[in-house]
């Protein structure tokens, strides 16, 4: 049952991916990752190394901010599955814990 859930979510997200920068902070980051450069503070340098890696070596195709949407939608998707995989296993429902996990997505 959980294993339809983390296709299901990453195809919703990446179906509704933006194909370039949007408002906010996204340009900011993806530049940053881009160029493994430093954002404003404080930084995020996790997502700013992961990005450069996933931009450049993994998905060499594509505008660089539909490149960073699709693994913030492989994020998305993986933190669902483990909402899920974790209410599961507290409560004993794995119907239950992966529709809670569907609808928080």
């Amino acid at each position: 049952l959980h294993l339809i859930l983390f296709p299901l979510v990453f195809l919703v997200y990446l179906k509704t991916l933006p194909p370039t920068v949007v408002g906010g902070d996204s340009g900011d980051i993806v530049v940053s990752a881009w160029k493994l450069s430093v954002p404003h503070p404080p930084g995020y340098p996790t997502i700013t190394l992961l990005g450069h890696v996933f931009m450049h070596y993994l998905l060499p195709f594509g505008e660089p901010a539909w490149r960073m949407g699709v693994l913030n939608a492989l994020f998305a998707a993986s933190s669902s599955l483990l909402l899920a995989l974790t209410l599961s296993d507290v409560w004993g429902d794995a119907w239950g814990a992966t529709l809670t996990s569907l609808l928080s997505s």
